[in-house]
């Protein structure tokens, strides 16, 4: 395999900032909807255009030669297993969201106000409206057949569909929530924070993610970097506290005995980090 040579690897901008510096106000939806308790940030700035340029890449015509439709079939497998947990909370599998956004998508992991790990998805559907409004109704179908059960509200002046979900044995009772409003397509697994969001859709919300000192100067740092060219992902995470959501969401019984890599991390002085983050373009 030829050596990448050191150019291209610095086209994908990974960086640590910790200083404190002023910055404009982020540019995506995605980050001024999320609350500002956003711990993990993964945003797709165009799916359409994401798509075009990764099939114009090595890996993405090597992915798309019939001969490694195998190991290409074999690969979403494993994927969709790993990625139960998202079909478990919303009623829909990563493949359900794959042909629907046309904008940005984003994916949030938020601490909810129970101080619980929420998962919220936003995306722009702008063209396809259609394929949008039929997602609530197929969540639905798919968690009542489980038990859950299904109601519809109005937050913030958007309608939504709330579903109920019991929870299995020795588990809480979870949630999902969708809305479809101005072309614009959201879930989450957490009604509070879905409240949030829509709250400030209509411009009365409290701050958000993009209000946050180490987000504002990650991207800033990652602006100066990229230029005028515009990333095609956008990603951003606060290591200790996405960690402590990830532990708290696993079951009493799937955490590890003693200490954890939360208490190494910690020991080890890693809650310097305030926020870690990155553009790909």
């Amino acid at each position: 395999m030829p050596r990448i040579p050191t150019r291209t690897i610095s086209s994908v901008v990974f960086l640590l900032w910790i200083a404190a510096t002023p910055w404009l106000r982020a540019e995506g939806p995605g980050e001024t909807l999320l609350p500002e308790t956003t711990k993990g940030f993964f945003s797709v700035t165009n799916v359409e255009d994401l798509k075009g340029h990764w099939a114009d890449t090595q890996i993405g015509k090597l992915m798309a030669d019939p001969a490694m439709g195998p190991f290409v079939k074999d690969f979403r497998r494993q994927l969709q297993q790993r990625l139960d947990t998202f079909q478990k909370k919303l009623g829909l599998g990563i493949e359900d969201f794959e042909n629907v956004p046309t904008g940005e998508v984003t994916i949030g992991v938020i601490e909810s106000p129970k101080g619980t790990r929420a998962l919220a998805v936003l995306m722009d559907v702008t063209g396809r409206v259609d394929e949008a409004q039929a997602m609530p109704d197929k969540a639905a179908t798919n968690l009542t057949a489980g038990g859950a059960k299904r109601s519809e509200a109005t937050w913030s002046g958007t309608d939504v569909v709330v579903l109920d979900i019991p929870g299995e044995e020795g588990q809480l009772p979870q949630e999902a929530v969708y809305f479809l409003k101005d072309n614009f397509l959201g879930a989450a697994d957490d009604r509070e924070v879905m409240k949030e969001i829509l709250a400030r859709m209509a411009g009365q919300g409290e701050a958000a993610l993009a209000d946050v000192e180490a987000f504002q100067i990650v991207l800033e740092r990652c602006h100066k970097d990229a230029g005028d060219r515009t990333p095609q992902v956008r990603w951003f995470v606060e290591p200790i506290a996405y960690m402590g959501l990830a532990e708290k969401a696993n079951p009493p019984e799937k955490r590890p005995q003693g200490k954890t890599p939360l208490d190494i991390a910690k020991n080890q002085g890693f809650e310097a980090i305030r926020g870690m983050g990155g553009f790909v373009d």
